[in-house]
C-alpha cells in the first residue's frame, strides 16, 4: 500500500538554468525532495546551495542527468529546445513508467 503522505521525488533535468532552478526552488519550498540533473556538477552544486540558503530543511541534491532521472518519481525536462531530444534519448531507460513534464 502506498503511503499517502509520501511526496514524489522530483528530478529536474536542466535544473541549473533560470527556469529549472526557479522550479526547483518552488518545489523545495513546497516540501518536495529535488534532484537537480545537470551536465555540470559545479553549476548544480551552486543551485543546491542557493536553494538550501533560502529554504530551511530543503532536501535538494544533484546528479548527472541519467542518475537524476533514475532517482526521480517525476522527471521535468527543463533543457533548451535544441537539447531536448538528445537529453531524452540519453535518459530514456530511466523514464519508463514515470511522469514526464516538459518545462
Amino acid at each position: 500500500m502506498a503511503n499517502e503522505n509520501h511526496k514524489p521525488v522530483i528530478a529536474i533535468l536542466g535544473g541549473t538554468g533560470a527556469q529549472g532552478s526557479a522550479l526547483a526552488l518552488l518545489c523545495a519550498n513546497a516540501g518536495y525532495s529535488i534532484v537537480i540533473g545537470s551536465r555540470s556538477s559545479q553549476k548544480a552544486l551552486e543551485v543546491c546551495k542557493r536553494i538550501s540558503a533560502v529554504v530551511k530543511h530543503a532536501n535538494v541534491s544533484y546528479e548527472d542527468n541519467q542518475i537524476a532521472a533514475e532517482k526521480g518519481d517525476v522527471v521535468v525536462l527543463s533543457v533548451p529546445y535544441a537539447s531536448q531530444r538528445s537529453t531524452v534519448e540519453t535518459v530514456r531507460a530511466a523514464l519508463d513508467g514515470k511522469i514526464i513534464l516538459k518545462n
